[in-house]
């Protein structure tokens, strides 16, 4: 998430800096940031509950 997120903002501000776009769009870019967030929790990515498939993050061992 993190090598989507950060590129993202950068790139946001940097477009606004510029004058490419105006100041509203840091809004999308933070609300699309937020989004990412809670849809990577809403998968069980957030943290290491023991489930989501992922070997080695918890959960059974595996064979």
């Amino acid at each position: 998430m993190v090598a989507c997120c950060i590129p993202m903002l950068v790139t946001a501000v940097a477009l606004v800096v510029t004058g490419v776009v105006s100041a509203g769009f840091i809004v999308f870019a933070v609300l699309c940031t937020a989004m990412m967030v809670f849809m990577h929790k809403g998968m069980g990515h957030g943290g290491h509950r023991g489930h989501g498939g992922h070997g080695g993050h918890g959960g059974e061992p595996q064979t």
